[in-house]
């Protein structure tokens, strides 16, 4: 029971970092040689489940840190924790509009790494071993209601990857609706996940203001459907 409770506890772990939904990343990039550092909080969700405890829906809060910089006009770049050893960094680049303009889009290209001293167990018992990779790519749109409140939609594909990696294979078990399966199909393509997000800017035009964001994540290898809310406070120097 125990060995099952931990497997299922590390299991849920590394499916909602894998599966991760949370984006927060409004459409609008930073000026030119300003800074932007954003610290808040995201809660993520996902039905998870193993052989030894079935179905279960996992919860976990963590935080949200991100540095950006106004490289040139209409180009920023980002820097952002991801996992716990780990980081994602990112370019963004808005080819229409500015931060005060009615509307605005963007296209963002992100490439990250992490490194965990702990195996991933897996559902069937077996466990997996490596640097996860994640890299992706997003387009959105944003449109400014008011000089208070600006609204945006993104639409990110995002892969996440093992590198060096290695795994043992217990005895396979049967799949069962899509989430039991055995670690045989776990390859070092471990995600491949469709995010869709839609998020609200307080004060966008401001030094300080407030994202808040809902995302929900589709992944196209099994039947996981994570979803996240983050609430990110934004201070630009």
């Amino acid at each position: 029971m125990k060995r099952g409770l931990l497997s299922l506890v590390i299991l849920s772990i590394l499916t909602l970092v894998g599966c991760n939904p949370a984006v927060v990343q409004p459409v609008r990039v930073v000026e030119k040689n300003k800074t932007e550092l954003n610290i808040g909080s995201t809660l993520s969700a996902v039905r998870v489940a193993d052989i030894y405890n079935g179905y279960h829906n996992s919860f976990v809060i963590y935080p949200d840190i991100m540095l950006r910089y106004g490289v040139e006009n209409g180009v920023d770049a980002g820097l952002r924790i991801w996992q716990i050893f780990g980081v994602i960094m990112d370019v963004k680049w808005q080819f229409l509009g500015d931060r005060t303009s009615t509307f605005a889009s963007s296209v963002d290209f992100e490439l990250g790494w992490s490194w965990s001293p702990f195996p991933y167990y897996l559902p069937d018992g077996g466990y997996l071993t490596g640097i996860p990779i994640v890299s992706g790519i997003a387009v959105g749109g944003d449109v400014m209601i008011s000089d208070f409140l600006s609204v945006y939609l993104s639409s990110k594909l995002r892969f996440t990857f093992m590198a060096n990696y290695d795994k043992y294979y217990p005895e396979p078990v049967i799949m069962d609706s899509g989430y039991l399966y055995s670690s045989r199909s776990y390859e070092p393509l471990m995600g491949l996940v469709s995010i869709n997000s839609l998020g609200l800017v307080v004060l966008p035009k401001n030094n300080f203001s407030v994202v808040a964001e809902f995302s929900l994540g589709i992944s196209l290898l099994n039947n996981l459907t994570p979803v996240a809310f983050s609430v990110v406070p934004r201070i630009k120097f």
